[in-house]
């Protein structure tokens, strides 16, 4: 089953602070995020400790995002460096 991919306001304003500053990177977790919606009811999701959110890794970028199995929907909340990802979540926390 085909999940849908949505982001949020927060993670689209990433993405495309991304693809000014590293357009080769874009394409890659462009890939990765629809990748992630072709095999999302097939694959083990990496959960954070202590949130929702689960944790897709590209490369040096941590992608963040919600699943809802019974809507088959995930949602991107952020986008960023591993280490800044992150650090974001223990602040929204």
């Amino acid at each position: 089953m085909r999940y849908t991919v949505e982001f949020t306001e927060r993670a689209r304003r990433q993405l495309v602070a991304l693809a000014r500053r590293h357009p080769d990177q874009t394409g890659s977790v462009a890939a990765r995020v629809r990748w992630l919606g072709e095999n999302a009811g097939a694959i083990q999701h990496e959960k954070m400790q202590a949130s929702p959110e689960c944790s897709l890794h590209v490369g040096a970028y941590g992608v963040l995002y919600q699943i809802d199995h019974a809507e088959g929907a995930i949602v991107v909340a952020d986008l960023d460096l591993h280490d800044a990802a992150y650090r974001k979540l223990r602040k929204r926390r």
